[in-house]
This record gives C-alpha cells, structure tokens and sequence, in this order.
C-alpha cells in the first residue's frame, strides 16, 4: 500500500514505508525555514497498513488538521499535515477511515482513560534520538539527553544507557521494525517520581533507528492540578477523588469533615464547568493535554 504527500507546490512526493520530514537533506522530504527542526516529524506504515504521524519532539510542533499533535496520529486519506509553515495533504490507496470508526476509536479512547483515572498520565515533553546501523548515537538533542540522564542514571552523547539498548534488542529479536510498528505495541516505560518515561521505535531499518522518547506526568498529582486554577486543598480532593475514594474518604484522610470536603467538590465542578466526578476527570486530561499541546518544545 503506497501513500503520497501533496505539498501546496502541487509537486507529489511518494513513499512505500516512511516518510520523515525536517531541516536536514537525510530527511525524506527536507524542509526549508527556521520554524522546522533538523529531524521534525515521521509518518509511518504500520503492520496493518494503517499510516501514522509522529512529531520528533520538533520545537514548534506538527499539526494535524489544525490541531497540534501531542501523541501519534492514525492518519486518514486527505488528512492536512502542517510542519514550519509548509502544508501537506495526506493521501493513501487505502482510502479514508469512516467517521464512525473514528468515533469508535474516540469513545474507547475516553472509556480507557476514565476506567483507571489514578493511572492516568498526560505527556509533558517528547524528544528524539536517532542511532546508527552500528548502534552509535547518529542525533541526541539537549532534551533527550537530560531524558536519559533522568531516567537511566547513564548515557552518553555516543552510547545509549545499557537498559535501553538491551530493550531495543529485544525488540529486534521480536521481529520488531517500523513495519511492525512498535509504537503500538508497548514501549518501554520507566519511572522516577510521579513521572514516566515512555520510549517507543518509531523507525527501524538498515539506515537508521529513531527512538522517540515520551515523558509523562500523573494528572492528578496535586501541583498539576493547582496549574489548572484549583486551590490547593481543592487539588487534594480532586486527586483522591481520582483515586475513587468517597467524600468521608478524603475528610479522614485530609483530616476534614465531609461536609467541607462535599463544598470543595461543588467548587471543583464549579471551576471545571462539569457535573459530576467522571467529567470532571476527564475535563482534567482534557485541559492537561490542552496545555501539553501549547507548549513550545526543543529538538
């Protein structure tokens, strides 16, 4: 299954498995402009021929159909791709998923996140790293060093942490390769307080590898919840909320009274523009990813 950007030039640019787009020539599709990162974004085939859109963890973003990316996109035929002011449209043989299908996807997507609200995590920050064939660190941004740093305790601007590449060649023994598209299967995940690291291959190939490193934090540990115009005792109700503890709960275990903890959920929902406490934890990923998206990030 063969896809095509079609670029405002008009000028169509096909590929077979991948496609990667930034400032510099290894790139499939080089990029002209000081709004486009050196390695700034990839679209790629997975397994079941879906196609989908990766931002590198570029300085100022990829958006999808003017909306700002902040996690891999499944793309569709005639999706707008827009990367430092250059603008594409999408195309596959495949055709475009229906949108009942994509409002199936949506629907389960908020059925996971809301299942299990105290593990919910919300990305605060993604890089890059690419590596050569011989396993050596071919582009290490600023970020994904300190990434490294962070999570690993080890790492250098030539080798990768000794955890991580024993996890990429486990995923090599698996048959693990941009056509199997490891970003859907799962990544390595490591934590460090109330935040995690995700690590995903995003391309695998005898050129090069790209690992896209994704950092996320709990979104509903207190600090975040402040960032959102909440209190902080309001913060604390809403994180035990989100751990499903019941109004006596929370009065026992912020040493308060129900009857206080009740009115601080009235203003929580107040505040939150919501009813009732599923909404207002999804209405909290919600605004989380919101700010994720606004965010400017390096590469």
């Amino acid at each position: 299954m063969s896809a095509w950007l079609e670029p405002e030039s008009g000028r169509t640019i096909r590929f077979d498995d991948r496609c990667t787009l930034g400032r510099l020539p290894e790139n499939t599709v080089a990029l002209v402009g000081s709004r486009v990162s050196r390695w700034h974004a990839v679209i790629q085939r997975a397994a079941d021929n879906a196609w989908w859109l990766l931002d590198l963890g570029s300085s100022n973003g990829v958006a999808l159909n003017g909306v700002r990316l902040h996690e891999p996109a499944e793309l569709a035929d005639t999706d707008q791709i827009e990367i430092g002011g250059h603008h594409f449209t999408f195309h596959t043989s495949a055709g475009r998923i229906s949108q009942r299908a994509r409002d199936q996807m949506l629907a389960e997507s908020i059925r996971q996140r809301t299942e299990r609200p105290q593990e919910a995590f919300t990305p605060v920050e993604q890089a890059a790293v690419i590596i050569n064939p011989a396993g050596q660190i071919k582009f290490l941004s600023p970020r994904a060093q300190e990434m490294l740093q962070t999570y690993f305790a080890a790492g250098t601007a030539d080798a990768l942490p000794a955890r991580l590449q024993k996890w990429m060649t486990s995923q090599a023994q698996a048959g693990a390769s941009l056509q199997t598209a490891a970003m859907l299967g799962d990544p390595l995940v490591v934590a460090h307080g109330d935040r995690r690291l995700q690590v995903r291959l995003v391309e695998s190939d005898a050129t090069q590898k790209i690992l896209l490193l994704i950092e996320e934090q709990q979104a509903f540990a207190p600090e975040q919840l402040e960032r959102l115009g909440l209190t902080r005792r309001e913060s604390e109700v809403l994180h035990w909320l989100a751990e499903g503890k019941t109004n006596p709960e929370i009065a026992t275990i912020l040493g308060g009274s129900p009857a206080t903890v009740k009115k601080h959920v009235e203003h929580i929902f107040a505040k939150l523009g919501v009813d009732n406490r599923s909404s207002a934890l999804l209405r909290v990923l919600e605004l989380r990813m919101s700010q994720f998206s606004a965010m400017p990030r390096r590469l």
